[in-house]
């Protein structure tokens, strides 16, 4: 039973990483049309509130009701570690850094979680593991091309803001690891609640944000004219770019150690690749292949 439960883990950890491909493309394509960043987190949040209620009630209606003080506290953490993961990735693109240089710095994070992941969970981290995730970032740098991408080595304003998400993300993967492993709350329920109280975090900030300098500024501008193809793409990064996502790695992280879903989860750029080849017509070459096929090598080294 255990090694079944491993393998549904590592392919729920997998699909969630194909699933994000499509957050790198919705969010580009709403920042290049204006749509500030926090427009977007909170469009991802309400609609995505809705979404997880929904699927809870229907499959795991039991679950919603929070049991105890500490789960309130870690699920008011990730609602606040999760707001502050979609606001930098979207603020850093939005600054003008290019979304790949943004993608390249952020697939770093498996270094984060399995040095963390062993103090805050107690995983026992091996030799293999370290050098899966070291592998599995060069992987996705070699499919990223870095060499090609646009001021890799030129400071740019979204860079720090890049490097933060790094961090975030990584610790997002820890505290749902944390929620769902140990403290034993369901997937389902932490979907909802933590975009509950991602939603809660935000509505202070963006008074904040409206009583220091109004609607301008990268998080609350809109574009002029809001047509089809930007509420489409609002809908994209709703269902897309998140609730299809983290539902599969929120279950998954249920059933993988951090470390190892950490890894898992640099199957992202190989999506990334596959979307933008499929539609925006970009071509994959060898280097694309040769970096997916490091991926591979590291994701067998942690799922061992």
């Amino acid at each position: 039973m255990r090694q079944k439960r491993d393998i549904t883990g590592i392919i729920l950890t997998v699909s969630s990483a194909i699933c994000f491909g499509a957050l790198s493309l919705f969010v580009t394509l709403l920042s290049r049309e204006g749509v500030g960043a926090w427009i977007q987190v909170g469009a991802r949040l309400v609609a995505s509130t809705v979404i997880f209620l929904v699927i809870l009630l229907l499959f795991a209606p039991g679950a919603l009701r929070i049991v105890t003080r500490r789960q309130f506290l870690l699920l008011l953490a990730n609602g606040a570690v999760l707001l502050v993961a979609f606001t930098t990735f979207v603020l850093a693109i939005f600054l003008g850094t290019p979304a790949a240089k943004v993608v390249l710095i952020i697939y770093t994070y498996p270094i984060f979680v399995v040095l963390a992941a062993s103090k805050i969970l107690g995983e026992k981290i091996t030799r293999k593991q370290r050098l899966a995730v070291l592998v599995g970032i060069l992987g996705a740098a070699v499919v990223m091309k870095f060499w090609d991408v646009q001021g890799l080595l030129r400071p740019q304003p979204g860079d720090l803001v890049a490097i933060g998400n790094t961090v975030v993300y990584g610790a997002l993967i820890l505290l749902t690891r944390r929620c769902t492993s140990q403290e034993q709350i369901h997937p389902l329920a932490l979907n909802f609640w933590s975009v509950i109280f991602a939603l809660m975090w935000l509505v202070p900030g963006v008074i904040g944000v409206l009583a220091w300098q109004g609607t301008g500024g990268p998080l609350l501008t809109l574009p002029d004219d809001v047509g089809t193809g930007t509420l489409l793409n609002l809908l994209g990064l709703v269902v897309l770019g998140t609730v299809v996502p983290y539902g599969l790695m929120n279950a998954g992280l249920q059933r993988t150690e951090a470390g190892t879903a950490s890894v898992l989860m640099l199957a992202e750029p190989v999506s990334v690749l596959a979307i933008s080849a499929v539609f925006l017509h970009q071509p994959i070459d060898l280097w694309n292949i040769v970096g997916g096929a490091i991926i591979l090598i590291a994701g067998f080294l942690a799922a061992r």
